[in-house]
């Protein structure tokens, strides 16, 4: 992961951590970060429950541009969650711990029989396989963050983590609105879309994704007013807006 850990250092972004520097001591590998003055998304969410819808869009907004730059570098996060999630006080935010993102095109696959790299709960089904993973598997994550914050819940609620690989994999996407009534219906095609099994049915890009929740939540941002249709659809027309890296596989 050293050459993945350095070229997280070369990403330079508002939205992505700083890091200083990174490399190897004695077998070791190392990244040395900003120190940001805050709390995390996961903790807020822990603390507080669902947000309310603005400050979503605003959230999902940076966080997406964070994916956006690093997908443009040629790296895929893999890890994508709220704890990763770091917020200042005045609620700037920044994508941490690139420690398991891998290039595009890099071989995939689990570590041993049983094992994954990344969160169970953002966890895209092609990462649970150990097929190769691109950009949109972190979109599928960004997805599950964006319900996380609508509804409190990460996406699939279950007992324990067998039942949670079956439901990332089989099930169907959840519904951000039957957790919490009053949420507009449109957003539970946003959240089905950005968490297609498939990666080629969902979103292209992260920003794209930011746009359709900002459309389907009826809040306006300085790339996308509250009426926008055009950013949801089946995927299978090429949407405006840049398209993420390919995958290559080895």
């Amino acid at each position: 992961m050293a050459s993945e850990s350095r070229l997280a250092a070369s990403i330079e972004h508002p939205n992505v951590i700083p890091v200083y520097e990174a490399g190897e001591d004695d077998g070791l590998l190392f990244i040395a970060m900003r120190l940001v003055e805050g709390t995390d998304l996961a903790d807020l969410l822990d603390r507080g429950g669902a947000l309310e819808t603005p400050r979503t869009v605003r959230l999902i907004g940076q966080l997406a541009g964070a994916l956006d730059a690093a997908h443009a570098h040629g790296l895929v996060h893999r890890d994508v969650k709220p704890a990763n999630v770091l917020l200042t006080r005045d609620e700037h935010l920044y994508l941490t711990d690139f420690g398991v993102a891998k290039h595009i095109g890099a071989g995939e696959g689990v570590t041993q029989a049983g094992q994954w790299v990344g969160t169970l709960d953002y966890l895209a089904p092609e990462q649970i396989r150990g097929e190769a993973v691109g950009a949109s598997a972190d979109v599928y994550a960004l997805a599950g963050v964006l319900h996380r914050c609508l509804t409190g819940e990460v996406p699939y609620p279950r007992e324990n983590d067998a039942a949670k690989l079956w439901a990332q994999v089989n099930g169907p996407p959840p519904a951000p609105s039957r957790v919490r009534p009053g949420l507009p219906l449109e957003i539970d095609e946003v959240i089905a879309r950005g968490m297609a099994k498939d990666p080629a049915m969902r979103f292209h890009s992260a920003a794209q994704l930011a746009d359709a929740c900002a459309w389907a939540l009826g809040v306006a941002t300085d790339q996308v007013g509250p009426l926008r249709p055009d950013v949801l659809g089946d995927g299978s027309t090429q949407p405006s807006g840049p398209s993420a890296p390919t995958v290559i596989s080895e």
